[in-house]
This record gives structure tokens, C-alpha cells and sequence, in this order.
């Protein structure tokens, strides 16, 4: 992209999933996207916090639930507090792939979502997005 003449590089990893003129040229001058960088850059530094302030105990090689308490929620809390946590395993070592978190757009959904997870229906039904930690 360029700035006031100068080209600006961003940096991304992208996988293939994507033009590099459209992360490079065309996403950087969308509107939402020059609204958002605010509140993207204050979202960092609190993140950089979070990670500086959990360095030693990330580094001690946690389990899941450590990780995810320790580092995962707490980055969460940052980005979108209106998530939920899937619920504790009980047991066994089934198959089925369960999500352990999904992100909803408002807290009404996240209650609602919370509901139906304790009525043993779909948890899952209106998230913006569901994804694992860890390849099982």
C-alpha cells in the first residue's frame, strides 16, 4: 500500500489463502479496517501485557487447562469477553471434535448459547466462531 509515497509492507503470514495485492493493497483501505486499528493496536499492548506478565508460567510447559487459564481467557477477556468454554470432559476418549471455545457478538447470545449447553442442546447454534487449542 502506499502512503504518502512511500509503500508500506505488512506484515502477514498468508498461507495461501489470499491474494497478496488484496492483504496488501485492497484490506488496508477499507474502511472498517482503518476504524478498527485503534482499537486493534490498544488490544496488543494489552495482550503484550498479558503475555510479559505470564512469560515464566507459560514456559513451564502447562497442560491444556493451565494454558488456557494462565494465558487463552485472559487474551479472550481482551479481544471478546462474550465466549464460553466448553464444558469439562467426562470421561472417555470419543471422537467427536467439540470446540473449545466459541465467540459470540453479544452477551444475550453467550446466556442464550449457556442455556442450551446446560439443556444438552447445541451450545454452539449462534457463535461467530468455535475452534480447538490443540490437534487431538
Amino acid at each position: 500500500m502506499l502512503q504518502d509515497g512511500v509503500k508500506i509492507q505488512y506484515a502477514h503470514s498468508n498461507h495461501g489463502l489470499f491474494s497478496e495485492d488484496y492483504l496488501d493493497e485492497v484490506l488496508p483501505g477499507r474502511p472498517i479496517w482503518t476504524q478498527l486499528e485503534e482499537e486493534a493496536k490498544d488490544a496488543f499492548k494489552q495482550i503484550q501485557k498479558i503475555y510479559s506478565d505470564n512469560r515464566d508460567i507459560l514456559n513451564k510447559k502447562l497442560d491444556e487447562d493451565g494454558t488456557e487459564q494462565a494465558f487463552i481467557e485472559k487474551v479472550l477477556d481482551v479481544i471478546n469477553p462474550h465466549y464460553l468454554r466448553r464444558p469439562k470432559k467426562s470421561g472417555g476418549s470419543g471422537k467427536r471434535w467439540i470446540p473449545d471455545y466459541a465467540l459470540f457478538d453479544n452477551e444475550t447470545k453467550r446466556i442464550e448459547a449457556r442455556r442450551r449447553r446446560q439443556e444438552g442442546s447445541n451450545m454452539f447454534k449462534d457463535s461467530l466462531y468455535r475452534f480447538n487449542l490443540w490437534r487431538r
